[in-house]
C-alpha cells in the first residue's frame, strides 16, 4: 500500500447557503472537478459539514442540501457512520423563531423578566418564549436533512446537542457541538456552546475509552474574531481532555489558528471559507 492510499482524507464544507437542487447540482460539479482533477482525490473517508448548510432553512433548501450530499455519498464511497453535520445560525428557522414568541401585556408580565428569553415591545408589554415551541426552530434542519441521512432527529434538548460520531475504524472520534442553541431571529449574536452538552460529551468520553484515538470537534462560529463566540471556555475543556483539532466555519474564510491551553494542552483550529454565500459577503 503506497502512502497515498493509506492517507484518511476529511472534506470539509461550510456555509453552502443552498437554495435550490440547481445550485446543488451545479455544487456538486464544481467540487467533484477540484477533488478529481486539481487533487487527485478519487475517494474520501469523511465528510464535515460545520453549519450553514441553507440559507433560511427552508425544507426546499434541505431538499437541495440532500441531493449534493448524496451525490457527494455516491461519487467517494461514503455512508452516514461518514458524514458529521453541525448547524449554523442559517440553519434555524425565522418564522419558527417568532412563532415560539407570545405577546404578554405590561400588566401580565412576570417580574422580573425572564432573562434572555424575552424581547421587549415598548410600554405595550413583551414577547415571553415558549420553551417547547421555541426548541422547534431548528425543525426543518432536522427533519428535512438530518434525519434523512442518520434516521433520526436532531436532539431538541440543549443538553443534548453535543453527539459523539466515534469512528473505530480509523480511530477517530468527533464530536459535533451546536453553537446556534441560544440564537434566534432577534438575538442574532448569541452563539456559545451549552455547557451541559459539552460536560455530558465529556462524561461519555470516560465512560468508553478513546484515549489513544485522534479527537476531533466541529461547530460552527469563530472563536478568534469579531464574530466570535462570547464564552470559548469550552475550548479549555476539549483540549483538557484530548482533543487535538477543531473545525468551523461561518467566517467565510479559511483560516489555521491554535489555542494552547497550558505547555501541555493544545488544540488547532481550522476554518472553512464559504462554498455558496452571496458575492457581497
Amino acid at each position: 500500500m503506497t502512502d497515498t492510499e493509506q492517507k484518511i482524507r476529511i472534506l470539509h464544507l461550510s456555509d453552502i447557503h443552498l437554495g435550490t437542487t440547481a445550485q446543488a447540482k451545479r455544487y456538486f460539479t464544481q467540487l467533484a472537478t477540484d477533488l478529481t482533477q486539481n487533487l487527485n482525490v478519487k475517494q474520501l473517508n469523511y465528510l464535515v459539514i460545520s453549519g450553514d448548510i441553507a440559507n433560511r432553512s427552508t425544507e426546499e433548501e434541505y431538499e437541495a442540501a440532500f441531493e449534493l450530499v448524496d451525490k457527494l455519498v455516491k461519487r467517494y464511497g461514503l455512508d452516514p457512520n461518514r458524514i458529521v453535520l453541525v448547524p449554523g445560525n442559517h440553519d434555524l428557522n425565522w418564522e419558527l423563531s417568532e412563532a415560539a414568541y407570545d405577546f404578554v401585556p405590561k400588566r401580565k408580565l412576570p417580574n422580573p423578566l425572564p432573562e434572555g428569553k424575552y424581547i421587549g415591545a415598548g410600554d405595550a408589554g413583551a414577547l415571553i418564549r415558549d420553551e417547547e415551541e421555541y426548541k422547534k426552530r431548528f425543525d426543518y434542519f432536522s427533519d428535512r436533512f438530518y434525519k434523512k441521512i442518520y434516521n433520526q432527529p436532531y436532539p431538541q434538548a440543549y443538553n443534548e446537542q453535543a453527539i459523539l460520531y466515534p469512528c473505530p475504524q480509523d480511530k477517530i472520534l468527533f464530536l459535533g457541538l451546536n453553537s446556534c442553541w441560544e440564537i434566534d431571529h432577534e438575538h442574532k449574536d448569541r452563539a456559545s456552546i451549552n455547557a451541559d452538552a459539552i460536560a455530558n460529551a465529556i462524561d461519555q468520553l470516560f465512560a468508553d475509552n478513546y484515549d489513544d484515538w485522534l479527537k476531533i470537534a466541529i461547530w460552527h462560529h469563530p472563536v478568534n474574531s469579531s464574530e466570535s463566540m462570547k464564552n470559548v471556555a469550552f475550548l479549555e475543556q476539549l483540549a483538557v481532555n484530548g482533543f487535538q483539532l477543531g473545525i468551523h466555519g461561518h467566517i467565510h474564510e479559511a483560516k489555521d489558528e491554535h489555542f494552547r491551553y497550558d505547555p501541555r494542552w493544545g488544540l488547532r483550529i481550522i476554518a472553512a471559507g464559504t462554498f455558496g454565500a452571496p458575492a457581497r459577503e
